[in-house]
């Protein structure tokens, strides 16, 4: 069942949020946006809804798809982060960038890229998708994954999710 949720951009409703992202945790996929287009999101252990987000983009089982991050502290659970890349990522700041870093043993298998052992990490500037981030546990990695469209983005856009090496 389809439920739509109009969250103020600005001042993002906690109680909308909250019930994003217990649609998350339940298995749900989301729709949700990010600094440079919508993209659609699941738990990150769930492969029934990876499934229906590959089914919904009409991708095949090669696509990859990224992690999106609460901070950086979180990224370097799921992302070995040497020096320069650290400055490099703090530099940047949040918002439309992906980071493709080598993955750490905490990142499921099916996320991976199959020869490079790499993922894509993104931080957000947008407001609404900070609020939900921030909601998670620190102990409960629910990060969704991000899948941008292309038919979908807004204006100028340096954020590719589907990475190929």
């Amino acid at each position: 069942m389809a439920q739509f949720f109009t969250i103020h951009p600005d001042n993002p409703q906690p109680r909308l949020i909250r019930q994003a992202v217990e649609i998350i945790r339940g298995g749900g996929v989301i729709v949700y946006p990010t600094d440079s287009c919508y993209a659609l999101g699941c738990h990150v252990g769930d492969k029934a809804a990876m499934e229906r987000i590959r089914a919904i983009r009409e991708v095949d089982a090669r696509h990859h798809f990224g992690l999106l991050c609460r901070n950086l502290a979180e990224a370097a659970v799921y992302a070995r982060i040497d020096d320069r890349q650290f400055r490099l990522i703090k530099s940047a700041g949040r918002g439309a960038y992906t980071f493709i870093l080598h993955a750490t043993r905490e990142v499921p298998r099916r996320l991976l890229h199959p020869r490079r052992k790499t993922i894509g990490v993104r931080i957000p500037a947008h407001r609404v998708v900070r609020r939900g981030a921030a909601r998670r546990r620190t102990s409960d990695p629910r990060a969704p994954r991000e899948s941008c469209r292309p038919d979908t983005r807004r204006g100028p856009v340096r954020h590719r999710a589907n990475y190929r090496g």
